[in-house]
């Protein structure tokens, strides 16, 4: 009994406050301005999903290409015969190497070009990676054509197939110190590629005809030479296997 009073006191105390959700729809429904803009909003929200919906259908979902890279689109040469000078060009050749060849940085083999991989991790025991480094040295050589040759100096890309060499931990410090990361040598792994006498590669630059002599004009000297511009930096390629 004393239950049910209760129960009923506390129902006429809720419809007296005017508490219920139908009463507090109600005041808003009458309200004429607060009816008309939630009206208004819903029928904007409605016709934006159906343009949306409409262009769709109509035109469907294109996505703007990215731009090529301009390298790819570089033309390719062989040979001497046809080539433009003062522009950008891809030549194709083989190494004869010169007496500023060097040995490699970590294997310690000679070559024309070294490219040194290495991935540094934080530690043996934190498998976080701290830098990816791509070292790349290169020296002059001499690009061989079926026509001719081309004087290759001052490169500043090398891209060559890598693979992991015998460890000298001395030679290894030499490249992290370069970059302030000796503290990281014992959790970085290391790979090594090289471009040596007789490889057949890509060179990327400029052709540039160099006239000079220190006596009359029939024993100047003329030389072709392939160089970078600071739109195209000079780029050895060699291809991977």
């Amino acid at each position: 009994m004393g239950w049910g009073v209760e129960h009923r006191r506390r129902g006429r105390a809720r419809r007296s406050c005017g508490s219920t959700w139908t009463e507090r729809l109600g005041r808003y429904i009458v309200d004429p301005v607060l009816s008309w803009v939630l009206i208004t909003l819903v029928v904007f929200a409605v016709r934006q999903a159906y343009a949306r919906s409409v262009h769709q259908q109509r035109h469907g979902t294109r996505e703007v290409p990215e731009p090529p890279d301009p390298v790819t689109l570089l033309p390719i040469y062989e040979g001497l015969a046809s080539v433009p000078e003062n522009a950008p060009i891809k030549l194709i050749g083989r190494v004869r190497a010169g007496t500023a060849a060097f040995t490699s940085a970590l294997g310690g083999e000679p070559c024309v070009a070294c490219l040194v991989g290495a991935t540094v991790w934080h530690s043996k025991k934190v498998p976080q990676v701290v830098a990816n480094l791509r070292d790349a040295t290169a020296a002059p050589f001499t690009l061989m054509l079926p026509d001719g040759e081309v004087e290759v100096t001052d490169v500043k890309t090398v891209d060559c197939p890598t693979r992991k060499v015998a460890r000298h931990p001395e030679r290894e410090l030499v490249v992290l110190a370069r970059h302030k990361l000796e503290r990281h040598a014992d959790s970085t792994e290391f790979t090594e590629g090289r471009i040596v006498d007789g490889d057949r590669i890509t060179v990327i630059g400029t052709l540039v005809r160099e006239v000079g002599g220190e006596q009359g004009y029939r024993d100047q000297v003329n030389r072709l030479r392939i160089a970078g511009t600071p739109s195209q930096p000079l780029v050895l390629v060699k291809a991977r296997k």
